[in-house]
C-alpha cells in the first residue's frame, strides 16, 4: 500500500500535468486560484483527484472549489489517480 503523502503531487508535478511553469502554479497558490494542502513544513501538495475535479468544473477559485465540495463530499468524491 502506497505511503498517503507519494500520492500527492507536488508544484513540479501539476505544473507538468497542467502544461505550464513552476512559476504560474505559485503564482496561483498565492492568488488563491488553485486547491492545495499545506505540509507541516508548508510546502504545498495537490491531490490529483483534485486537481482534475477543478479542471473540469472550469478551475473556479480555490475556496469557491472546496467549500463546494465540504457542502456535497459524495459528489466530488473521486479516486486518485
Amino acid at each position: 500500500m502506497p505511503d498517503r503523502i507519494s500520492i500527492l503531487w507536488t508544484v513540479a508535478e501539476v505544473a507538468e500535468f497542467l502544461r505550464v511553469s513552476r512559476r504560474k502554479v505559485f503564482s496561483d497558490l498565492s492568488r488563491g486560484a488553485i486547491p492545495c494542502l499545506r505540509l507541516p513544513n508548508r510546502h504545498p501538495r495537490f491531490r490529483p483527484g483534485d486537481i482534475q475535479l477543478w479542471l473540469e468544473l472550469g478551475c473556479p477559485p480555490a475556496d469557491e472549489f472546496l467549500e463546494k465540495k465540504r457542502q456535497n463530499p459524495l459528489a466530488f468524491r473521486k479516486e486518485c489517480v
